[in-house]
């Protein structure tokens, strides 16, 4: 098979996007006839929240040390060749193309899925460049994920672990813990964020006590809100400026953490690094418009929401939502979460196969409006509450698609 165009490759990856029960049986069996050669320190990140947000961070203190730094994001926004990134500049499509061409018959003849195919193509081409670290994001989970065929890694990180993805990761906190686990390496520290609780830390231990991984944890800081979207964070005998919602400041200490625990492979200024303004990632309590008021964020977990109510009541506005999510999230604890700030919230789909349409509402109608017309809904929004916020929330590919059209 030769794929001719970026649109041709658009359309085989998408019919290989999903497959009902995972395992990764295919791709370790690809692996064992093509292994990963990699010289580079990596970093590993998994997390229920914050993983994209740590890898943004740290790609920032290390682009600003001067290194090069290759990143590997899930999941691609508009295309998929934004996944793979060098110094944040994505790979040219006709070399993600050449590279798929290569493979592309093995990759059908082994039936690899999408994200198997673009993770195989990312590591085959930072195996072919010069780079000083690499930033490596978990699609899903962390133990039979994609990115987990590396042999070992200088640090893994766990951002955050709540209930998601359950019919694949585990039914319960620890269990889903102890599958994000399985990105720590023998003998290889690993660091925690503080949003990971007992119960998942317990889980995390048992597994890191049989590589004799060791624990790194958030030392202690001070935080001050200048107002809603301005920060100031004193952190290890340095302080930093932090441009974004509140509750991004707990990715922004993995990664400066993370800084320090490898600072003897990595050396950091961290006098310089104190001078720079760090700001939030896309889709992050996102200002789109000021008059109304705009807001984007892609919270899709209750804890997520949570986090998210916190900041948006520092701008001490009255809130109207207009949400979407994918089949797979509790609604009901995510719709709790979004009631304590506001009772007008507006329900609605996108272009998504596994996006929930009316029907799957159904349950939650009779106090929540539908409308698949959710651009008509922010302009209404728009035209009878100019002084209030207008927050478009839920699955981030929901985000994207509105990003779109306003």
């Amino acid at each position: 098979m030769h794929i001719n165009s970026y649109l041709d490759l658009e359309n085989i990856l998408k019919e290989h996007d999903h497959r009902e029960l995972y395992d990764n049986e295919n791709l370790l069996k690809y692996v064992k006839k093509h292994p990963i050669h990699l010289s580079c320190p990596i970093i590993h990140i998994t997390g229920t929240n914050g993983k994209g947000s740590t890898l943004h961070y740290l790609e920032m203190i290390y682009r600003l040390m001067g290194y090069t730094v290759g990143s590997y994001v899930s999941p691609s926004h508009y295309q998929y060749n934004e996944m793979i990134r060098v110094n944040e500049k994505k790979i040219d499509e006709e070399v993600f193309l050449k590279l798929f061409n290569e493979r592309i018959d093995e990759f059908i003849a082994y039936d690899l899925t999408a994200f198997e195919m673009i993770t195989l193509v990312m590591f085959t081409y930072f195996s072919s460049i010069k780079l000083d670290v690499l930033l490596l994001e978990v699609g899903m989970g962390g133990d039979i994920d994609a990115t987990n065929i590396i042999e070992t890694s200088d640090l893994a990180i766990i951002t955050s672990v709540t209930l998601e993805h359950t019919s694949f990761l585990g039914k319960t906190i620890s269990e889903i813990a102890y599958q994000k686990a399985g990105i720590l390496r023998d003998d290889k520290p690993y660091l925690i964020g503080e949003e990971v609780n007992e119960e998942a830390r317990t889980a995390i231990a048992i597994r890191a006590k049989k590589l004799d991984a060791e624990e790194h944890i958030i030392s202690s800081y001070t935080q001050t809100d200048e107002d809603a979207m301005q920060h100031t964070l004193a952190y290890a005998g340095y302080t930093y400026k932090y441009l974004g919602p509140k509750y991004g400041y707990h990715n922004l200490l993995i990664a400066l953490e993370a800084s320090h625990i490898l600072k003897d492979i990595l050396p950091i200024d961290f006098d310089k690094l104190s001078t720079f303004t760090f700001k939030a990632l896309d889709r992050r309590m996102e200002v789109v418009e000021t008059s109304p008021l705009i807001i984007l964020d892609g919270a899709h977990t209750p804890d997520a929401v949570a986090c998210l109510n916190e900041s948006i009541a520092l701008f001490d506005k009255p809130v109207h939502i207009v949400f979407s999510c994918l089949e797979d999230k509790n609604l009901p604890l995510l719709l709790e979460e979004f009631e304590k700030i506001s009772h007008d919230i507006v329900l609605t789909t996108f272009d998504n196969k596994r996006a929930r349409g009316e029907y799957d509402y159904f349950l939650y109608l009779e106090d929540f409006p539908f409308s698949e017309d959710y651009v008509s809904i922010i302009k209404r929004f728009k035209e009878n509450y100019p002084d209030d916020i207008i927050l478009v929330s839920g699955s981030i590919a929901f985000i994207d698609e509105v990003r779109m059209k306003l």
